[in-house]
């Protein structure tokens, strides 16, 4: 509940991606809501999460360039990183153990979330939003 009309919403958890680097964990939910996905990425601990929608038909391939103009603008390399990858439920990624993470500022809270699987690469293009904003019911 951010305010952000494209990103809102009560979503339904379908599949959790766990990615630890190093003493970090960053949990990727992929959520449903009436047919809308998004991904809600940051470690469990954050003050700010990354609420992305998944792009499809991307290009992009291997190792990104260090800027990526999309739609609403380009976006620059802030962060990359490697983790060790622990997925359930439909999460739809790769059954690999290692990802390859990137994380793309487009100013403001204008954000690209891009994870590598070896030769697949996927992206979520959306916003950061503060961790107050999310809340978690519990599920059966």
């Amino acid at each position: 509940e951010a305010g952000e009309a494209d990103h809102d919403g009560d979503y339904i958890v379908e599949g959790i991606a766990h990615l630890r680097e190093g003493g970090q964990t960053t949990v990727v939910a992929m959520m449903q809501d009436a047919g809308k996905a998004r991904w809600l990425v940051g470690p469990p601990n954050s003050e700010e999460w990354y609420v992305v929608a998944p792009v499809a038909g991307h290009g992009l391939s291997g190792e990104p360039p260090r800027n990526i103009t999309r739609e609403r603008g380009t976006y620059s390399l802030m962060r990359r990183g490697q983790a060790s990858a622990a997925c359930t439920g439909h999460h739809g990624r790769p059954e690999l153990p290692r990802v390859a993470t990137y994380v793309f500022s487009g100013g403001g809270k204008d954000v690209l979330w891009l994870e590598r699987w070896d030769h697949d690469v996927v992206l979520g293009e959306g916003r950061t939003i503060e961790a107050h904003a999310v809340t978690f019911l519990p599920g059966s």
